[in-house]
C-alpha cells in the first residue's frame, strides 16, 4: 500500500470509526430493550392462549357433566332396555357436531348406548379412562389426543361419571365422548399475531410431551414435525416446565423470537402434557431498530464520503512527488532502463531524484554488459552436439541445452525442474553427494527419454563450487552412443553369420561327397536285388523279402538324389529360373525328412489340388524354403500328443498358395513380430541358428512372392507361401 492510500485510510478511519461505534451502541441498546419488551408481551400472549384452551376444554367437560345428570341416564342400571339413553344421546349428537360420537357405558365397561350404533356392545372395561372415572379419580377424565381409524381423524376422549340419583357418591356408569381435534385446532390456528393471520414466520405450535406438533396453522405439519428432534430449544425448555422467550431459528430455518409455556392447572380440569411455543418474525418486531440502523448507515456513508474527499486532497498534496519516483522505479524494474525522474525542486525530494537518475544510468550500463555475456554463453550452450545438463545439489535439472531436449523428447520448461533420476535409466550415479565423487569421465549408462527405449550414453560430470568450496551445481555432459552400439552389434552379427555360412557350405560339400560315395553301392544293391527277383519263384518266401529289399533300396537312392540336389555347391544367386512343380519339390523335401517322420512318429498329410500349373522358380532355393519350414514344424510337434504336419497346395488367382500347418505348441504373440529377424530362434542353444526363416523370407521375396505366419499358443502354426505362376519381369529370370 502506497503513502497516499495510507494517508487516506488514516484520515478516513479516524473520522468514520467514532460514528460507527456510536451507531453500533445505539442499535444494540435499542434491540436489547425491544427484545425484552416484545418477549414479555409474547410470553403473556402465549399464556393467555393456553388459558383459552383450558377454558374451552373445561366448558366441554361441564357440558358432558350436564348430559350425564339427565334423568334418562338412570336407565344405565338396566342397560337401557327401554332405549331412552340411546334416543337422548343421538339427539344430543345431532345438535352438537363437535363430537365424532357420544357413548354411555355401564359399570362393567360395556357400551350400552351410542350415537355410533357400531360401538354398542363394545367392551371398554380395560380402558384406563373408564377405570379412573369409575373409581372417582376426579370429576372428569381426559385421554390425550389419538387417531380414530373409524372416523378418519384425531380426537380427544372426555369421560364423566354417571351418578346414582339417590346416592350421589355412587357411580353407576360413564358418559364418554370423542371431541373432534379440529375444534381444538381452530382455537390455535385461529389466533392472530400482531393482528395478522399465522404464516411461516409468525405462528403458534402446540406440542405433546414428546415434542410432536399436535396443533398449528399448517395441517401438513401436524403429527409429523417433532420440535424437540428438530433441535428447537423453546420446545425443549417448555417440556421441562419452563416459561420464557429466546431468539432461535424455526423449523422453517427462519430467525424468530420464540415465547414458550406449558398447560397449567385450571380448576378441577385434568391437565394433558401440552406445551405451546409462539414464533414471531424479528423483521416485524425490530422494524424500528432496522429503520434506525438504515439512518445510521446513511449518516456514516455521507460522513465517510466527506472525509474521504478531504483525505484524498491532503494525501495527494503530500505523496504526489514520492509516487512519481515510485512509478519510475517500477518502470526500471520492468526493464525500462531509460526511465528518468525530472528534478523540480532543490529540497530532499529533488536530491532523491538526482540520486535516482544516477542509479538508473549505472544499471543501464551494467545490464547491457550482462546481456552480451548471457547471449555469448547461451550460443555456446546450444551449439553443443552433446547433451549438457546443469544439476542442483538436490539432484534437480536446473538448465539444459537444445541437444538434451531433443534427445530426451522434453520441452525446455518440462525438462528443467525434473529430478535427474527421471532421465537416468536405472543408473546408480548420485548427484546429491557433496564430496568429489560426482566428478567422473566417460561413465557408460542409459538415458531414459520421454518415449521409446533407453538410450545408451557416455556421461562425464564435474562439480561447480563457490569460494567456500560448497557445491553449487554439477555440470553433466552426455554423448549418445546408440550408433556406435548398433554398429558394434552389427559387426558381431556379421561375423557370426559369416561363420555359420562357411560352416553350412562345408557341411553341404561334405554331404555331397557322402551322397556320391553312397550312390554307387546302392545302385549295385538294387541291380543284385532285381537280378534275384527275375529268377526267383513268386511262391517262394524269399521273393517277398527281395521285393522289400528292392523297394527300400530305391527309397535310399531317391534320398541320396535329393541330398545331392539340395547340396549343390553352385552360387545360389547364379541359379537360373525354371518351370518347376511345387508338389515335386515338397515331396523331395519330405523324402529327405522321412527318417525323422518315422523316428518321431510324425504324420505328414498332403492335400494337393489337381492339375496345378508349374511356376517359374529357382528349384534349389525354393527347396531350401520348404526344408526350413518343414524342419521347424517337425521340431514344433516333437513334444505334442498329436504329431501332424499338413501341406496344402492350391491355385489362388494367378498364384500358387502353399500352406504348411503343424499341431505344435504355437508361437506367443510377443514373439510373432520377431520370427523373421536374423538370428532370432526359440530353440534351445545349439539346436538352431535363427537364420532359417530369415533366409526363407529373403528367397520368397526374391521370387516376388509373400510369406506370412499365423499362430495361437497351444493350437499350432500355419505358414502361407504365395508364389506367382508367371515371370515377374526380373532380369535374373
Amino acid at each position: 500500500m502506497n503513502i497516499r492510500n495510507k494517508l487516506v485510510f488514516i484520515f478516513a478511519g479516524f473520522s468514520i470509526i467514532p460514528v460507527a461505534i456510536f451507531g453500533f451502541i445505539a442499535i444494540r441498546d435499542s434491540r436489547s430493550t425491544l427484545t425484552e419488551q416484545i418477549g414479555a408481551s409474547s410470553l403473556e400472549y402465549a399464556q393467555l392462549s393456553m388459558q383459552r384452551i383450558n377454558e374451552y376444554l373445561y366448558s366441554k367437560c361441564l357440558e358432558m357433566q350436564r348430559w350425564a345428570k339427565d334423568r334418562s341416564m338412570k336407565n344405565v342400571v338396566n342397560n337401557d332396555k327401554n332405549g331412552r339413553i340411546s334416543r337422548y344421546i343421538v339427539n344430543v349428537a345431532n345438535n352438537y357436531d363437535e363430537y365424532y360420537f357420544i357413548s354411555c357405558l355401564n359399570n362393567e365397561g360395556k357400551i350400552i348406548a351410542s350415537s355410533d350404533a357400531a360401538l354398542i356392545g363394545k367392551d371398554c372395561s380395560a380402558d384406563n379412562s373408564f377405570r379412573q372415572t369409575m373409581e372417582g379419580k376426579g370429576a372428569f377424565c381426559i385421554r390425550d389426543i389419538e387417531y380414530d381409524t373409524r372416523m378418519g381423524g384425531y380426537a380427544l376422549i372426555i369421560s364423566v361419571p354417571i351418578k346414582d340419583t339417590t346416592m350421589q357418591s355412587k357411580t353407576i356408569g360413564v358418559l364418554s365422548a370423542a371431541l373432534k381435534w379440529e375444534m381444538v385446532n381452530k382455537k390455535i390456528s385461529g389466533l392472530k399475531i400482531a393482528g395478522k393471520t399465522q404464516d411461516e414466520a409468525n405462528h403458534v405450535n402446540l406440542t405433546n410431551k414428546e415434542g410432536l406438533v399436535i396443533s398449528c396453522y399448517a395441517k401438513d405439519k401436524m403429527f409429523s414435525a417433532n420440535m424437540v428432534k428438530l433441535g428447537m430449544k423453546s420446545a425443549k425448555y417448555a417440556r421441562e416446565g419452563k416459561e420464557g422467550y429466546l431468539l432461535e431459528k424455526t423449523e422453517h430455518g427462519l430467525l424468530s423470537l420464540s415465547a414458550y409455556t406449558h398447560l397449567k392447572n385450571y380448576k378441577d380440569l385434568p391437565q394433558p402434557d401440552w406445551y405451546l411455543v409462539l414464533y414471531q418474525d424479528p423483521e416485524r418486531i425490530f422494524y424500528s431498530v432496522y429503520s434506525l440502523k438504515k439512518t445510521m448507515i446513511y449518516i456514516m456513508v455521507f460522513t465517510s464520503f466527506i472525509f474521504v474527499i478531504i483525505s484524498v486532497a491532503v494525501a495527494n498534496r503530500i505523496s504526489k512527488p514520492i509516487l512519481k519516483i515510485a512509478l519510475k522505479a517500477r518502470a526500471i524494474g520492468k526493464g525500462d532502463l531509460k526511465a528518468r525522474m525530472p528534478v523540480l525542486s532543490k529540497d530532499e525530494i529533488g536530491a532523491l531524484a538526482v540520486s535516482f537518475n544516477k542509479m538508473a544510468d549505472d544499471l543501464q550500463e551494467y545490464n547491457e554488459a550482462l546481456m552480451k555475456s548471457k547471449m555469448f554463453i547461451e550460443n555456446i550452450f546450444n551449439c553443443m552436439a552433446d547433451c549438457l545438463l546443469v544439476i542442483s545439489p538436490d539432484g534437480i535439472i536446473e538448465m539444459s541445452n537444445q541437444a538434451a531436449q531433443k534427445l530426451l523428447g522434453y520441452g525446455k520448461s518440462v525438462l528443467e525442474g525434473k529430478p535427474i533420476a527421471v532421465v537416468l535409466g536405472g543408473s546408480e550415479i548420485n548427484f546429491t553427494k557433496r564430496d568429489n565423487s560426482t566428478e567422473f569421465k566417460n561413465y557408460e549408462t542409459y538415458l531414459k527419454p520421454k518415449e521409446g527405449n533407453l538410450i545408451p550414453a557416455l556421461i562425464s560430470a564435474a562439480p561447480m563450487r563457490d569460494k567456500d568450496n560448497n557445491l553449487i551445481s554439477t555440470i553433466c555432459v552426455a554423448t549418445d552412443i546408440t550408433g556406435y552400439k548398433r554398429m558394434k552389434e552389427q559387426v558381431k552379427k556379421s561375423e557370426q553369420q559369416l561363420y555359420l555360412s562357411e560352416k553350412m557350405s562345408a557341411l553341404g560339400i561334405m554331404a555331397a561327397g557322402v551322397a556320391h560315395e553312397l550312390n554307387n553301392p546302392m545302385m549295385g544293391i538294387l541291380n543284385y536285388a532285381q537280378y534275384c527277383l527275375r529268377y526267383a519263384d513268386k511262391e517262394d518266401k524269399r521273393y517277398a523279402v527281395l521285393k522289400d529289399l528292392e523297394k527300400e533300396t530305391k527309397r535310399c537312392i531317391d534320398i541320396v538324389k535329393s541330398l545331392l540336389s539340395f547340396s549343390r555347391t553352385e552360387d545360389a544367386s547364379n541359379e537360373a529360373y525354371k518351370k518347376v512343380n511345387c508338389t515335386e519339390l515338397i515331396d523331395r523335401v519330405v523324402r529327405l525328412f522321412s527318417y525323422r517322420f518315422d523316428n518321431e512318429n510324425a504324420k505328414i498329410i498332403r492335400n494337393y489340388e489337381r492339375e496345378l500349373p508349374e511356376i517359374w522358380a529357382k528349384p534349389n532355393r525354393m527347396q531350401q524354403v520348404f526344408s526350413n519350414i518343414i524342419g521347424n514344424s517337425l521340431d514344433a510337434v516333437k513334444e505334442s500328443e498329436k504329431k501332424e504336419i499338413t501341406v496344402s497346395v492350391r491355385l489362388q488367382e494367378r498364384c500358387v498358395l502353399i500352406s504348411i500347418q503343424d499341431t505344435g505348441s504355437g508361437i506367443s504373440p510377443e514373439h510373432m513380430e520377431k520370427i523373421f529377424d536374423p538370428f532370432f530362434t526359440l530353440k534351445p542353444a545349439g539346436r538352431g541358428t535363427g537364420l532359417g526363416l530369415s533366409i526363407s523370407q529373403g528367397i520368397v521375396k526374391e521370387h516376388k512372392g509373400d510369406i506370412t505366419c499365423s499362430s495361437r499358443p497351444g493350437e499350432g502354426t500355419i505358414f502361407n507361401i504365395l508364389l506367382p505362376i508367371e515371370k515377374s519381369g526380373n532380369g535374373d529370370q
